[in-house]
């Protein structure tokens, strides 16, 4: 009997001792095939494909790896208490210290923060994190190799995101996101 219990005791002490915090990877994937969650991916081949780009625009595009957008709209009441959830827990995730915070911004009404994983010139993940209690919240991936984020977002001002988010099949879908959040920039203090 006593046996027992020490055994019962020592596999519910590994088990939560074995807790991890939670990962953007598991979130993503728990997201992603979720109804009210609209997600889709685009390969980095395909925003580097689309526009005339200079050899340094090229070169900066071949770093990236694929794009990760995932976005849940708030359309009803009931909505908001996942949006609640949802946002608490991506705060608890993007409070690990492997993820660096750019910066915090808001257009039109959306909180928007910026993080990267891996040092300034060259990063591997790139995640744009965007919220509002009447539009939802939204995240964009960026994964790639030793990416500059700085060249790339050079580059990305020769490439038609309209077309890109066209040719994935997103581009009515994520439309109530953006709506109004390209005019008008107001920087936050940290």
């Amino acid at each position: 009997m006593k046996k027992t219990t020490a055994i019962i005791v020592l596999l519910v002490f590994a088990l939560t001792a074995c807790k991890r915090s939670p990962s953007l990877d598991v979130f993503i994937v728990d997201h992603q095939e979720l109804p009210e969650v609209v997600s889709f991916d685009i390969q980095g081949s395909m925003i580097s494909d689309m526009g005339e780009l200079t050899p340094n625009a090229k070169q900066a595009l071949e770093t990236l790896r694929k794009v990760n957008v995932l976005y849940f709209p708030v359309k009803e009441k009931n909505d908001s208490v996942k949006y609640q959830k949802d946002i608490r827990l991506l705060g608890e995730i993007f409070k690990n210290e492997k993820y660096q915070k750019l910066m915090s911004f808001s257009r039109s009404g959306v909180k928007m923060q910026i993080y990267l994983d891996g040092d300034e010139d060259k990063v591997d993940e790139l995640i744009l994190y965007g919220k509002s209690k009447e539009k939802g919240w939204a995240l964009l991936r960026v994964l790639g190799d030793d990416m500059n984020p700085s060249a790339i977002m050079q580059a990305l001002q020769q490439v038609d995101l309209e077309n890109v988010l066209q040719a994935s099949g997103a581009g009515d879908k994520i439309k109530p996101m953006l709506k109004g959040v390209m005019e008008g920039v107001e920087e936050e203090s940290e």
